[in-house]
């Protein structure tokens, strides 16, 4: 068992992040209680170490940071993180926390982020290695570990056989069914339908529907950190925003349209996809637009993205393909910003239409309605407001909470519940409003 090295206590600062939310009302005593006596192994995506300046793809390492703090913040007894060898820093700033990673001298000399992105064969091999090390190590710990959380592509395999001996749940961070999965991997899936004690996360109702009879457990939306953003009720900003990496699948192109068509600046943020195709559309397709109203910044810090998000007058989400959850919507609203997106994947679940911005089935519809927000239409404070009560780090940790707590109970026999639990009880108070 592991030495406990005192609790983690949020700062005042900390403390007065939210303007709508008391986490403190998100758990019961009970379930604080329980907490407090958990030990919690999670199985981190390799590729990107979780604390970092600069914005890579990473959506679901930031994730998992989120979780990884948002547990400290509640108090948990022990955490066990496996991932990058670069997250060993965070033993130095989070209580009752250990990292382990393969001791092979790879994955301490290799850049694992240019691996994933240049060489998918050998990327696979470093992941499957990665994951074998893992579950041996979990299974070595199976007698004081309370509940394994995977976040991996290849841990379904291993989980299904070590799901025996420890309580898993899995969040599955991609989209399951063709064409934004193999048809492969979405077979794979299939396979999973009777596993016992083994348990999926859906990050959003729009993907649970796509696979809706594997053994989900609940669904969770990704939580941000408030701190990481900066809430604005006026835009200071002349330009519209796109955020995120530079692929034909996200089509930052189809936000220079919507530039082009209102005369209006748009800054693309973020760094170009280095694989042969993205690097291609952005050479044909998006290059040749750049001037003085259409820039690009690659590499952006965590700095510039709070600035970015803060002063934008929109942002806009109008990719191909059919979104899981979608981050850079609810970082967008949490700092007060409107989205203008597609109807597809998450999105509507994450942007309420006419409230916090649009939902468009078109380019024209796009333009249409970033005019709309351009005059003013949208208020600042709802996007806050439903980015604290639904998309923040303490609600989705809660959740989190409850469904490690409810597995586990299912595990020892103490819960003859099955299929999905429900959040109705944490009850949020949408009618505070702001000017």
């Amino acid at each position: 068992m592991v030495e406990r090295r005192g609790e983690y206590r949020p700062s005042q600062e900390q403390e007065s992040l939210y303007l709508y939310l008391n986490p403190e009302t998100l758990l019961s005593q009970e379930e604080k209680d329980w907490l407090a006596q958990a030990s919690i192994a999670h199985l981190s995506p390799l590729w990107l170490e979780k604390p970092r300046d600069t914005r890579l793809y990473g959506g679901a390492e930031d994730v998992v940071m989120n979780t990884l703090n948002g547990l400290a913040q509640f108090n948990i007894k022990d955490q066990e993180l496996f991932g990058n060898p670069k997250d060993k820093i965070l033993e130095e700033r989070l209580p009752n926390f250990h990292v382990h990673y393969p001791p092979y001298v790879e994955y301490r000399t290799s850049d694992l982020y240019d691996t994933l992105q240049l060489d998918s064969s050998k990327a696979r091999d470093l992941e499957r290695q990665y994951v074998f090390f893992s579950y041996q190590e979990i299974f070595r710990r199976k007698h004081w570990l309370t509940v394994v959380h995977d976040h991996t592509n290849y841990g379904k395999d291993l989980a299904y056989w070590v799901s025996q001996y420890i309580p898993i749940v899995r969040t599955e961070h991609g989209p399951l069914v063709p064409p934004d999965n193999s048809p492969v991997d979405a077979a794979h899936l299939e396979l999973f339908k009777e596993a016992k004690n083994l348990w999926f996360i859906a990050i959003s109702e729009s993907q649970f529907a796509q696979m809706s009879d594997l053994p989900w457990i609940g669904i969770v939306h990704n939580g941000i950190d408030p701190a990481d953003f900066e809430f604005s009720g006026e835009k200071k900003g002349d330009y519209l925003l796109y955020m995120g990496r530079i692929a034909k699948a996200k089509s930052p192109d189809r936000a220079i349209k919507v530039a082009k068509a209102l005369n209006t600046k748009l800054i693309l943020a973020g760094h170009v996809e280095q694989t042969p195709e993205s690097i291609a559309y952005f050479k044909n397709e998006i290059k040749p637009e750049l001037n003085n109203k259409i820039m690009h910044i690659a590499g952006v810090s965590k700095e510039v993205r709070k600035e970015l998000y803060r002063d934008a007058r929109c942002v806009l989400v109008l990719g191909e393909w059919q979104e899981p959850f979608g981050l850079v919507s609810a970082e967008a609203m949490m700092s007060g910003t409107p989205v203008v997106g597609f109807n597809r994947g998450a999105i509507p679940e994450v942007v309420k239409n006419g409230v916090t911005g649009y939902v468009v089935d078109t380019e024209d519809g796009a333009i249409d309605a970033t005019a709309e927000v351009l005059k003013g239409k949208i208020n600042p404070w709802e996007c806050r407001k439903r980015a604290e009560l639904y998309f923040s780090l303490d609600v989705m940790v809660a959740k989190l909470v409850k469904i490690y707590r409810e597995v586990r109970r299912r595990f020892d026999g103490e819960s003859q519940e099955t299929g999905r639990i429900s959040f109705d009880m944490m009850e949020v108070d949408e009618e505070t409003s702001r000017p």
